[in-house]
């Protein structure tokens, strides 16, 4: 009797241990940020691998090296697909190059998330997106400019990559800087969301409006680019980014940079992982769920990097591409 008692608690224990193993290897989430360049992506994966330790997911994150390789992009998420994985949440860049893998994803049965963006990429069936309104961003960047310069200046936008974060940012903040006649948009130029494209972007600038007041640009990284030239040239100008990256906070406290529109990207990393569990456990979830976004400069910045600027994100709605 103790024989048998033995063999079925063996029988048992290897059960258990083929089931957890099992559920392990079911239990993974793939991050794919569009390219390794910008702390935000980092902070995106910071956030999802320490929520995932949480909850015991196993988090993957693989990246293009540039955020202008849209195939490396579209050939990683294949290869996501080709390993099975549970999830997968794509911070898209180009729409276009990444439809075909989003459908292969759904094709194949595997849900996909895309973060850092509530514009829906048509022609998908894309599981959730989680992001802030940008647009909304862009507008809030505007609104803060207006009264650094009291309703008269120059300005100059950095863009990013032409596409729909390029489009809702620059546009949103052209929308509110477009009501004031004493504030002039001298120009405008695409740096790529890189820093090094920036600083070259805004030498060029300055050379030609050596008067001028103030540097918009659609990210953080493109912001410290804008103030290293500036800098450099020995000129003082207000500076505006979008992102809330840890470096750019550490450069408002220093004085080098103005202000970020924060959108606590690692809250949004762990918003993903949080999203897909109740996904997987059935639960009912929106189609679109905003977080939320603050302009924060000096008068805010402790608050911000305590999480107290932080609220809970809420079903949202689709952000309509604003082609201008």
């Amino acid at each position: 009797m103790k024989k048998y008692r033995y063999f079925f608690c063996m029988v048992i224990l290897v059960c258990l241990l083929f089931n957890a193993t099992y559920a392990t290897e079911k239990r993974k989430i793939a991050i794919l940020p569009p390219g390794t360049t910008s702390p935000f992506h980092s902070e995106i994966a910071k956030g999802a691998q320490e929520q995932g330790e949480d909850t015991g997911f196993r988090i993957e994150v693989q990246a293009p090296e540039r955020e202008t390789d849209f195939k490396g992009q579209v050939k990683l998420m294949t290869d996501f697909i080709a390993q099975k994985v549970n999830v997968i949440s794509v911070n898209a860049i180009d729409e276009n190059a990444i439809r075909i893998a989003i459908n292969a994803a759904t094709k194949a049965k595997i849900p996909v998330f895309v973060h850092n963006s509530l514009t829906p990429i048509t022609n998908t069936s894309v599981t959730e997106y989680i992001g802030y309104n940008q647009r909304n961003g862009g507008r809030a960047c505007g609104e803060y400019a207006v009264k650094l310069l009291r309703g008269r200046g120059k300005v100059f936008i950095i863009e990013g990559i032409p596409g729909f974060h390029q489009i809702e940012r620059s546009g949103g903040f052209l929308e509110v800087i477009g009501r004031y006649s004493g504030i002039k948009v001298v120009g405008k130029d695409f740096a790529f969301w890189e820093r090094d494209q920036a600083t070259e972007v805004t030498t060029r600038a300055l050379r030609k409006n050596p008067d001028l007041d103030l540097i918009f640009a659609d990210s953080d990284e493109m912001e410290i680019g804008a103030a290293i030239a500036a800098r450099s040239m020995g000129r003082k100008i207000y500076t505006i980014g979008i992102d809330g990256n840890p470096i750019t906070l550490d450069k408002i406290e220093e004085g080098f940079v103005t202000a970020t529109l924060g959108v606590y990207p690692d809250k949004i990393g762990a918003q993903i992982i949080i999203q897909a569990e109740k996904y997987l456990k059935a639960e009912k979830i929106p189609a679109f769920l905003e977080t939320p976004a603050v302009v924060v400069d000096k008068n805010n910045l402790e608050d911000y990097k305590a999480g107290k600027l932080w609220t809970d994100p809420v079903e949202g709605k689709a952000e309509e591409l604003n082609r201008r």
